[in-house]
């Protein structure tokens, strides 16, 4: 009787199964009215096949291979859609070959304070090495908001893109240049909360000296300072510190109108040094200030493999669709510095969501998408590389969701990032750059 029993139950079992595998595939009995949800008992099974298919066919087609990811991937418009090449190759060669490579990364207030960069920064130097913050300016408008270096000067006359400027002062690669004046000083320390920065063995102080004579600067690491010339230099010109260990750096310059400050790099061993050059009010327009001979100055000292352009926030109108005043301007800043980093990757970032208020709701700025689209086709027109950041983030409406995340990953001007929410921004940036890395691999 057990034994009937058994079956029975076997059987009914079995009818089951029958039942189900025919009703996953009636795809015709599912009206719209019921909402009859297809069955698939053997998904498990099948999604081990289809990763292997999908892993056979990564990105052989580009629209294809996104169907799966978490993020968007860069756009390659370059002439032979390499545009990743050169700085692939370096960022693979660091071990090997004891080297260090640099990245510039050009934006406004959307990465000041180390916004979002630092995350990215911190990503590579963990994965391929390297630590220390980079490039630091003289003086800054947001050194208290920067949590990387804790930053303190006093008397410099500051010139910028979007400040004063002369005829007579050179703009330095971050767009400023700072002249030194009586009872000077300048501060440096590295924080102890991140330990890839907390130290520095290696620091280049970046300046020229238009004068005849050598100027004098007095620099400390420790206690007691040490006396120091600076060469005349018509052209930019470095000053090397060393240390086998050092946290805070102290300088102080004689007053002289002809010596031209720029910024310090704090560095340490091999790896990837990524550069702040953000900048409140730079549409991007503004790069065009810096003289050409300046950034291929500079490049010849930093020789950057990648140079990252993010803007948009401040020539995103909410009224105006017109965008070819901006297009044209862009286009001969981007001519300029792919003349001036020939070696370099030139990647350009599109403008984040961006939220205004209509009829009492927070929504996407209606002429937004047609204005990443120009930008793409900036991107087309110069045969460089495109990362739509505004689609990275979730397209429309995200910023109102990032604001009101809760844990805010946006601030309420509905423009700006919270730091959190750099973080997440700069993993997906991340994911798209070393998948171009990858992929670069495979086609050699």
């Amino acid at each position: 009787m057990q034994t009937n029993y058994i079956k029975n139950i076997f059987y009914l079992c079995l009818s089951l199964v029958f039942i189900l595998l025919v009703i996953s595939q009636l795809h015709f009995l599912n009206p719209g009215s019921i909402g009859l949800k297809k069955v698939d008992i053997l998904a498990d099974v099948r999604k081990d096949t289809i990763q292997k298919i999908n892993k056979k066919l990564k990105f052989k087609n580009k629209k294809d291979s996104t169907q799966d990811l978490d993020f968007i991937l860069f756009e390659d418009f370059s002439e032979k859609h390499n545009g990743i090449k050169n700085f692939a190759i370096a960022i693979k060669k660091i071990k090997s070959d004891k080297q260090k490579v640099r990245i510039g990364f050009f934006g406004d207030s959307f990465i000041e304070g180390d916004m979002l960069t630092s995350d990215i920064r911190d990503s590579l130097q963990y994965k391929y090495g390297g630590s220390g913050v980079g490039f630091v300016p003289i003086t800054s408008t947001v050194a208290g908001f920067r949590g990387t270096v804790l930053h303190e000067f006093k008397n410099f006359e500051t010139y910028s893109i979007v400040g004063k400027r002369s005829v007579n002062v050179n703009l330095g690669i971050s767009g400023t240049c700072d002249i030194p004046l009586a009872d000077n000083f300048l501060n440096y320390t590295m924080p102890f909360r991140n330990k890839t920065y907390d130290h520095f063995t290696q620091a280049n102080l970046f300046y020229s000296n238009k004068s005849d004579d050598s100027l004098k600067f007095n620099y400390s690491l420790n206690d007691s300072f040490i006396k120091c010339i600076l060469p005349p230099s018509k052209s930019i010109n470095s000053f090397t510190i060393m240390s086998k260990y050092a946290r805070t750096l102290k300088l102080i310059f004689d007053a002289n109108s002809k010596l031209q400050l720029y910024g310090v790099s704090f560095e340490n061993n091999e790896g990837v040094y990524l550069d702040n050059f953000g900048m409140r009010g730079n549409s991007g327009i503004g790069l065009g200030y810096v003289n050409n001979n300046i950034y291929s100055d500079f490049n010849q000292k930093q020789d950057y493999k990648l140079i990252v352009l993010q803007y948009g926030l401040n020539a995103l109108s909410e009224n105006d669709t017109n965008t070819s005043w901006y297009m044209r301007s862009m286009n001969i800043t981007i001519q300029n510095l792919k003349r001036a980093f020939p070696n370099a990757t030139i990647l350009l970032v599109s403008v984040s969501d961006r939220s205004t208020k209509i009829n009492g709701n927070f929504v996407t700025i209606p002429n937004l998408p047609n204005f990443v689209n120009m930008q793409r086709n900036l991107a087309i027109h110069n045969q460089i590389m495109f990362w739509n950041m505004y689609e990275a983030m979730g397209g429309e409406g995200t910023m109102v969701d990032w604001v009101k995340a809760k844990k805010p990953l946006a601030n309420k001007d509905y423009t700006h990032l919270t730091f959190r929410g750099g973080k997440k921004l700069a993993i997906l940036f991340c994911k798209a750059l070393m998948s171009e890395v990858n992929n670069n691999d495979k086609k050699k």
